[in-house]
């Protein structure tokens, strides 16, 4: 009996023993797990950056007094700013620790947005010494530090920081999908904020920040006109207003009009090549790019047309091949019914002017809504522009910053908001039977080009179209949105080249 009770202790010991081992085997197997899932987090999110492009222009002026302040010396410069900025949030100063009991991973803390790096270009223009006041090494110094100084007050106003944050968001869920592929869970609830009172508080700031952040004023013409005017840049008094426009290269003129909410440089890359055989002359239209508001409010197809027409008259160009996208396309081959004498070619690139079965752009419906377009005014954040463009685009990838930003800085130019309103306003909804019948008595050698998948005005529109204009083709350009001339340059510009070779 004594040995058959020592047998069962043994086991019992044995068998304990043997439990322990495998509990603090399965500990350590569970400890070296979350450390190593801490690691691969930590190296899969080390830094989450953002990049923007600045171009700044200011005036820099010092004076010096010599001989008892009875002479003044003043050297003076105006700086151009070129910049990259990166934004972002190093995780590495991420605080997170791994509960091996509960299988969680638990975010404490989660850092805030900084301003990683600045890279600046400048060009001095203009630079003039004083006569006892001359630029030196130390003032070249100095003036790149407050170059620097200067974009990094920008870069708050810039909405960086909200991408930022956008994208810090996606980095959680992809720390969550890390955390869950081994059965684990993300837990940042001590992230947020603990009681009722500092919810409210928080929920002020927030709010708070996201109208300061959206909150953009107006941008006076002349800083526009640094940044985006060129040496081909010319204005022109047409029908009590200042008229922005290119008029490049030498041959047989070309005339070119964007759409709604662009500017001549939607020509961009179809001018370069152009010009090379061609007179290529582009316009802001009146309530966009560098043109601005009419004075008058009046934003009809009409309207526009018999503007064409004032503007053509006082440059004397009688005889020209005309080219429109979007609303532009809809001024064209109204124009070409209109005045057909003055038309050799007519080139429709997504063209609006029938009916559609799409529904109205968004940006369009929030215009024309009331408190929301009086919001327009002044909020006006680059996520809608942002989102305008994506709509735009067939490719999302071929929508950079600096094509973000230049549009963003068109829509903010003094009173070009408050014109977009007006516009969208004014009645654009196609008469049927008019506008086929003024279709149908197109004579002139017509071009369609439209993009594939046009959410704006769909393919089936440039196929009606086409088959109202009696001398017309279409041609389709796939992979590409509402814009196939930024879009797509090479494939619609040798499209254009084949057309205007035609006999």
């Amino acid at each position: 009996m004594g040995t058959f009770l020592i047998i069962i202790i043994s086991v019992l010991v044995t068998l304990g023993i043997v439990t322990l081992v495998k509990q603090s085997l399965g500990q350590k197997k569970t400890n070296e797990q979350s450390i190593i899932l801490l690691d691969k987090i930590k190296r899969v999110c080390k830094f989450i950056t953002v990049e923007g492009d600045f171009a700044e222009i200011y005036h820099y002026e010092d004076v010096k007094e010599k001989f008892l302040k009875l002479i003044s010396s003043k050297k003076k410069a105006l700086v151009v700013i070129n910049a990259k900025a990166h934004v972002g949030f190093d995780l590495s100063k991420l605080k997170m620790d791994a509960n091996a009991t509960t299988k969680k991973v638990v975010l404490t803390h989660f850092p805030q947005p900084e301003v990683l790096s600045i890279e600046t270009n400048i060009n001095y223009y203009d630079k003039k010494d004083g006569m006892f006041n001359k630029f030196e090494a130390s003032d070249l110094t100095e003036l790149h530090a407050n170059a620097k100084a200067h974009i990094q007050e920008k870069i708050p106003e810039s909405g960086l920081f909200n991408v930022a944050r956008g994208e810090a968001l996606e980095a959680i869920q992809l720390m969550e999908s890390i955390v869950e592929t081994i059965g684990w869970k993300l837990d940042y609830s001590a992230l947020m904020i603990e009681n009722k009172k500092h919810v409210y508080y928080g929920i002020l700031v927030v709010l708070l920040f996201l109208i300061q952040s959206i909150y953009y004023p107006d941008i006076p013409l002349e800083i526009l006109k640094g940044k985006y005017a060129n040496e081909f840049s010319k204005f022109i008094e047409i029908d009590g207003m200042k008229v922005h426009y290119r008029d490049e290269g030498k041959g047989f003129p070309i005339v070119l009009v964007h759409g709604t909410a662009a500017s001549l440089h939607t020509w961009d890359s179809w001018s370069k090549i152009l010009k090379k055989d061609y007179r290529i002359i582009r316009l802001d239209l009146p309530a966009f790019g560098l043109t601005g508001a009419n004075a008058t409010g009046n934003y009809s197809i009409y309207n526009y047309t018999e503007f064409l027409n004032h503007f053509l008259t006082e440059l004397n160009i009688d005889n020209f091949h005309l080219v429109g996208n979007s609303l532009g396309g809809n001024i064209a081959w109204n124009y070409a019914v209109d005045y057909p004498e003055k038309i050799e070619k007519l080139v429709l690139v997504d063209a609006s002017g029938l009916p559609t079965y799409k529904k109205q752009p968004w940006i369009f419906k929030m215009a024309k809504t009331p408190v929301l377009n009086s919001l327009f005014l002044h909020l006006t954040p680059r996520s809608i522009i942002k989102k305008n463009l994506e709509q735009v685009y067939e490719d999302d990838t071929k929508i950079s910053n600096e094509l973000i930003t230049r549009y963003h800085d068109m829509a903010l130019r003094e009173g070009n908001r408050q014109a977009f309103i007006d516009r969208a306003k004014t009645d654009f909804k196609p008469n049927s039977t008019i506008h086929i019948e003024r279709l149908k008595s197109l004579k002139k050698e017509t071009l369609l080009i439209w993009g594939e998948n046009d959410l704006w005005i769909p393919l089936d529109n440039g196929k009606r179209m086409n088959s109202l204009i009696k001398y017309s083709k279409l041609e389709v350009i796939k992979a590409s949105g509402h814009v196939p001339m930024e879009e797509n340059p090479k494939e619609s510009l040798d499209i254009l080249y084949k057309f205007l070779n035609e006999y």
